[in-house]
């Protein structure tokens, strides 16, 4: 079902935030008295230069973005936390540094006050970065690489993470005062969006041993698991969404109309395949009863787009129509299946309809990769007033090192090392997680076989793990 994956796979509107390019020795003058404080800044200086020019560059991958921020962090601490605790954080005169949004809100650079953010930015940067590889591995025409990209937004979402929970250091952030991706409901919300986008991946990678086609006819496997794993996603994105509207409603209109529009795609998607997958598992259990109830329910999302317009999904226009084609062909896959079982009920079973089932129950298989804050690159810079220098103030301690112009950014590459998984609940050191030996049983092999696995692989992994669902968090991890 390559139109399915297509559509799980619509990501748009990631951006990296970008600083300006302003010298941090310039923008500190006024606490900077000699030149031997100026030459230690200038390292840190080199530093910022070059990252500015990595994610900027359009010949850098986002991969690489996100290894030459990572490389400029630890200075950037070193730098912010020499200025929180010196005397001149206290003063009038903060310095301010400019970035420019990456997630919607304000075009252009937007001014942020004090050191303290030059951090936190820095990491929203990174977490963008991310998520922008993770949409472009995802997008890419030829093989796209949904595991690769999964395992991306999990990276993505531990990075929000970490700005939501103030795990940066230091007091919270005005709201209203910093760009968007620095208020922690947004951070928050965006860290959900993007599990909802790993998520989503994850269903897209399950389709790859399905149908190689959208031949209609051609029954899913393992329909029920990926269900479950739908349902798993729009409760996620749904939850983001409500959240974010209920603690910065203000913030979360300002984020780019694409972006916005998006999500209430795939909400609304979502809940089609979510119970366009259901009528398959019940068509492999024949069950087509409850077939024809879950089609039905299937195409009340799948139907024509200007009757779900009127109710608050987005149209198919603009840059929606480059999808409406794969959305077409899953319509046309659904109703196809809705007659399918209507066939096979009037000739075969003949079992009743219900008049209502309750919803798929959800299931997410991705876990937030934890993000790793690097430690502070040197010894403390001591900040005074340029004034004060003559009494002995000012210094700076040992060098900061050595950094080119191009931060030592790694090859290209789209291999990205994918993220622990764990379903949901589980806890790692419950006996449930614990390995266990033992054949694995066809129905087992089947359902595992159904995510995309080789069955030499599944085989392998349900002997050792002994459960289905660890066995597919090994297999994805």
């Amino acid at each position: 079902m390559d139109s399915v994956a297509k559509i799980l796979a619509l990501n748009v509107g990631w951006r990296t935030p970008t600083p300006k390019d302003e010298a941090l020795s310039e923008t500190l003058s006024a606490w900077i008295g000699d030149a031997e404080a100026r030459d230690a800044l200038s390292v840190a200086d080199e530093a910022r230069a070059a990252m500015v020019a990595a994610v900027e560059s359009e010949h850098v991958e986002p991969q690489q973005q996100a290894a030459g921020l990572m490389r400029y962090l630890p200075l950037a601490r070193t730098a912010c936390a020499s200025w929180a605790a010196s005397p001149a954080a206290s003063g009038d005169r903060s310095p301010k540094f400019w970035w420019k949004t990456g997630m919607g809100g304000t075009f252009g650079f937007k001014q942020v006050d004090g050191l303290a953010q030059e951090v936190s930015m820095t990491i929203a940067a990174i977490a963008a970065a991310h998520a922008l590889a993770g949409m472009n591995l995802a997008h890419r025409e030829l093989n796209p690489d949904y595991k690769g990209g999964a395992a991306a937004f999990c990276r993505a979402a531990g990075a929000f993470d970490a700005l939501a929970k103030s795990a940066v250091g230091g007091a919270g952030f005005n709201l209203h005062d910093s760009p968007l991706e620095l208020s922690a409901p947004v951070a928050e919300g965006l860290r959900d969006l993007c599990m909802g986008a790993a998520h989503r991946l994850t269903v897209a990678f399950s389709l790859g041993a399905a149908a190689a086609s959208d031949a209609a006819d051609a029954t899913i496997k393992g329909g029920a698991l990926k269900a479950k794993l739908c349902a798993g996603y729009v409760a996620v994105l749904e939850n983001a969404i409500a959240s974010m509207r209920a603690n910065a409603g203000a913030e979360f209109e300002q984020l780019q109309t694409s972006f916005r529009l998006t999500l209430a795609f795939q909400v609304a998607i979502g809940r089609g395949l979510m119970w366009f997958f259901a009528a398959h598992g019940h068509l492999e259990k024949d069950e087509s009863g409850k077939a024809i109830y879950c089609a039905k329910q299937a195409m009340l999302y799948l139907r024509e787009r200007p009757s779900l317009t009127a109710t608050g999904h987005p149209p198919l226009t603009g840059f929606l129509e480059e999808i409406a084609g794969a959305v077409e062909a899953v319509r046309g896959a659904a109703a196809e299946l809705e007659r399918q079982a209507e066939r096979d009920n009037n000739t075969v079973y003949f079992q009743s309809i219900p008049e209502e089932l309750p919803p798929p129950t959800a299931a997410t298989v991705m876990k937030i990769a934890a993000f790793e804050m690097p430690p502070s690159a040197a010894a403390m810079m001591h900040f005074v007033p340029a004034s004060d220098h003559a009494s002995g103030g000012g210094s700076f301690g040992p060098a900061l090192g050595s950094f080119g112009p191009t931060l030592d950014l790694p090859p290209p590459s789209d291999a990205y090392v994918g993220a622990p998984v764990l379903l949901d609940g589980d806890d790692e050191e419950s006996p449930a997680a614990t390995p266990s030996s033992g054949e694995a049983n066809e129905a087992d092999i089947e359902t595992v076989v159904a995510m995309g696995f080789d069955r030499d692989a599944a085989v392998r992994a349900l002997t050792e793990h002994g459960d289905v669902e660890l066995a597919i968090n090994s297999l994805l991890s």
